[in-house]
């Protein structure tokens, strides 16, 4: 059973890294907001980074999820839609994600930039998210031939963070069509539009 004061300092902290970023939030406002004394906060978690570590875990985890579902139940409304099709999901709910007024950027890329160390846990685990995005993608690429397939996911994925880029520094409620438009721009190469 989850413990909740635990719940609670995860949930006051990710909201907090999401607005404030990663360094620009210390671990006093964390405390504080969450009503959490030092005590409880490193005996939950030996260091801000490790608190970090489980907010991206769990972010991973619950977009993953979404996707997943999203895409099954497209899949079960849906049989006769093509795979690629599908990636249209992924940018439903970022569509949603952006307008949905929590939006202040990607929380991975934000990590990957503030601990930019290759080598650093923080940056390997933002870099692991956008891979199993994109491992998602290549299986719904499955009508791409093999040798581009991989190619192809990547183009999609920098169209993906260049949309969510550009809907947090320019404030373009409209990034995501215009990545769609991209992608379809892509796929069109290999007749899927």
């Amino acid at each position: 059973m989850a413990q909740p004061r635990r719940e609670h300092l995860v949930s006051t902290a990710s909201e907090l890294f999401n607005r404030l970023g990663y360094h620009q939030c210390g671990v006093d406002e964390i405390m504080r907001l969450s009503g959490v004394s030092k005590t409880t906060l490193y005996k939950h978690f030996p260091s801000k980074e490790d608190l970090i570590l489980e907010v991206l875990r769990r972010r991973s985890g619950l977009f993953l999820e979404q996707v997943r579902t999203r895409i099954e139940v497209r899949r079960r409304r849906d049989p006769s839609a093509p795979h690629h099709a599908l990636i249209g999901e992924i940018f439903d709910i970022l569509d949603e994600w952006i307008g949905g007024g929590s939006f202040f950027g990607c929380n991975f890329v934000k990590a990957a930039t503030e601990y930019g160390n290759a080598k650093n846990p923080i940056h390997a685990h933002a870099v692991g998210h956008k891979s199993r995005v994109k491992a998602i993608i290549v299986e719904l690429l499955w009508e791409v031939p093999g040798p581009e397939r991989d190619s192809v996911a990547e183009q999609i994925m920098i169209v993906i963070d260049g949309a969510i880029s550009t809907a947090q520094v320019r404030g373009r409620d409209d990034a995501i069509h215009n990545a769609r438009v991209i992608v379809a721009g892509i796929l069109v190469r290999f007749r899927l539009t």
